[in-house]
């Protein structure tokens, strides 16, 4: 019997130093932060998970509720989405997975499809126009061309008269 005793003490002591210590607060990623500022801009901290399932922080403006993630990927969302750390209205967080359209909805998880012509939308907005940059080559053939046909004019047909 008191062998029980001794192994239920000691099982009760155990339980209470591992619940005496106390939990860290897990702290968001400081690259993620968007401070009021930028807040006021329209800038949202997004935690994006990638496919090889690691969550990195950054933080992006919002453009016609589009925002661009740092690789380029164009993502929309309704303002359901927004969540917020530890409960901090001045903290708004999405958390986008790379290959989806829209960042996880947690409350409502409507379909994938919403936003599609938005996005279409700033994508050609954003389209980069692209220079033609032979011009110059162009302009030097012409002038080469010019100078050829004034020789041969002047050499061959010029002299018969």
């Amino acid at each position: 019997m008191d062998e029980q005793k001794g192994i239920r003490q000691e099982v009760e002591d155990l339980k209470k130093e591992v619940y005496a210590k106390k939990s860290k607060k897990l702290r968001f990623p400081a690259r993620g932060k968007v401070n009021s500022s930028k807040l006021k801009k329209g800038w949202i901290a997004i935690l994006k998970v990638g496919d090889n399932r690691v969550i990195t922080a950054e933080k992006v403006p919002i453009e016609d509720s589009c925002y661009i993630t740092s690789d380029g990927t164009y993502h929309y969302f309704d303002g359901h989405e927004v969540l917020f750390w530890n409960g901090k209205t001045k903290m708004p967080v999405l958390i986008q997975p790379v290959i989806k359209l829209n960042p996880l909805d947690l409350v409502t998880g409507k379909n994938e499809t919403r936003g599609q012509k938005t996005i279409l939308a700033l994508m050609r907005k954003n389209v980069i126009k692209v220079k033609d940059k032979s011009g110059g080559m162009k302009g030097i053939a012409i002038i080469a061309g010019v100078i050829l046909v004034g020789y041969v004019l002047g050499k061959y047909v010029f002299k018969l008269f």
